[in-house]
C-alpha cells in the first residue's frame, strides 16, 4: 500500500504543505476448526476454535518504522435445543478478536500512530420459531458483549501547514472496555398467497466504560458511561409485499433509526429519522425489471457530523458540520439470472 498525503490543497493554486509516502504490509496466517456433536436427538453441542498469527511491517518517508505482530485466539461454545418441531432455543458463548494496526496519517503524534489488538466475549441466547404451519417465522436474540482494548474511531484537530485554521484528522485508538447489551428480533409472515409482512427490530445499549478523550477531558466532558459513536438505541424496518398479478410484486417499507453520537471526539448528535421506500417488480423467466424509489418523501437526515472551526468569518469558532444521507432517489433496474 502506497499513499500520498496533501495538506491544504483545496482552493490553492498549487499544492502546499507536505508529501509523505508509506509502505504498510500485513500477513495473516490462521487455522480454524468446528465440531458439531449431537448430545441427544434434540440437543446439539457446537464447538469451534480459531488461532491466527498477524504480522505487519510499516515504514514511511518521515522515518517512522514499526513491525507489530500478535498471536490471536478465538472460538465458540454453543447449544441448540429443539423444544419441538416448530421451536428451537439456542445459546452461544464466543470469543473474537480484531488485529491491531497503524494509523498511517502522519500529522498525529507518535503515541497515536499504532493501536493494539481488540478482543471480545459475547454471550447470546435466543429462540427461533415457526407458527401457523410455517407461514409465520420469528426469531429473537438477546446478547451481552464485553470488548477489551476496543478499537474505536476518534479524531483530532491539527493546525494547517499553511494559513490559519485546523484540519480534521481521524484515527483509531484503544478504549480499555466497551459494554454492549442488545436485542434483535425478526418476523416474516406470509399472510396468504398475495400478502407478506417483514419486520425487524434492533435495540442496543453500547457504552464506553473506561475511555476518555484527552481534549474533551480538559473541557470537563467525560466519555466513560456515554454511548459509543454510531450506536443508536434502536433501529427498525417494517415492510410488506403484494403479489397483485402473475410475475408482478409491489414492495414498500419504512426504516427508522434513533439519534446517535457522530464521534467519540465530541458530543454532537444526529436526529432520529424514518425513511420510506417502495418498488414495483416484474419477473418473467430469467428476466426481471424493477422500478424503485428510496427516501420517497425526500427526508433530510444526517449520517456523519464533525465539530471544528473552519470559517474565518467566525474567527474559526468551533461548530457542528453535518453530512446528509441520500436524498430521494428513483431508478430502473434490469437484470438477468443465468
Amino acid at each position: 500500500m502506497d499513499r500520498t498525503y496533501y495538506s491544504n490543497a483545496i482552493n490553492s493554486d498549487a499544492v502546499t504543505g507536505f508529501v509523505t509516502k508509506n509502505a504498510y504490509k500485513t500477513l495473516n496466517t490462521a487455522v480454524y476448526g468446528q465440531l458439531d456433536t449431537a448430545l441427544t436427538e434434540d440437543l446439539k453441542l457446537i464447538s469451534g476454535l480459531r488461532a491466527e498469527y498477524w504480522d505487519a511491517d510499516y515504514k514511511d518517508s518521515a522515518g517512522l518504522k514499526d513491525d507489530p505482530n500478535d498471536w490471536m485466539f478465538g472460538g465458540k461454545l454453543g447449544l441448540e435445543y429443539h423444544l419441538n418441531e416448530d421451536h428451537m432455543a439456542f445459546t452461544t458463548l464466543s470469543r473474537g478478536y480484531k488485529a491491531g494496526g497503524i494509523n498511517v496519517e502522519p500529522r498525529i503524534s507518535d503515541d497515536l500512530r499504532s493501536f493494539d489488538t481488540e478482543s471480545l466475549w459475547n454471550l447470546e441466547a435466543g429462540l427461533k420459531s415457526f407458527w401457523l404451519d410455517g407461514d409465520l417465522i420469528t426469531s429473537i436474540t438477546a446478547f451481552y458483549t464485553r470488548r477489551s482494548d476496543a478499537q474505536i474511531k476518534s479524531s483530532i484537530r491539527v493546525p494547517k501547514t499553511s494559513g490559519s485554521g485546523t484540519d480534521f484528522v481521524d484515527y483509531f485508538v484503544n478504549a480499555d472496555r466497551v459494554r454492549n447489551i442488545g436485542l434483535e428480533a425478526e418476523l416474516n409472515w406470509s399472510i396468504n398467497e398475495k400478502y407478506r409482512v417483514i419486520a425487524s427490530l434492533g435495540l442496543l445499549d453500547a457504552k464506553l466504560e473506561d475511555y476518555e478523550n484527552p481534549r474533551l477531558l480538559e473541557e470537563g466532558t467525560k466519555l466513560s458511561g456515554r454511548r459509543i459513536a454510531h450506536a443508536p438505541a434502536y433501529q427498525f424496518n417494517l415492510g410488506g409485499e403484494y403479489y397483485f398479478a402473475p410475475g408482478w410484486t409491489f414492495k414498500a417499507d419504512m426504516e427508522g433509526k434513533d439519534e446517535f453520537y457522530y464521534s467519540n471526539s465530541h458530543n454532537a448528535k444526529s436526529h432520529s429519522y424514518v425513511l420510506y421506500n417502495a418498488s414495483v417488480e416484474y419477473k418473467k423467466d430469467q428476466w426481471k425489471v424493477t422500478l424503485w424509489g428510496r427516501n420517497l418523501f425526500d427526508k433530510d437526515y444526517y449520517t456523519r457530523g464533525f465539530y471544528f472551526g473552519i470559517d474565518p468569518s467566525k474567527s474559526y469558532a468551533e461548530e457542528t458540520y453535518t453530512q446528509y444521507g441520500d436524498p430521494r432517489v428513483v431508478g430502473l433496474t434490469l437484470s438477468y439470472d443465468y
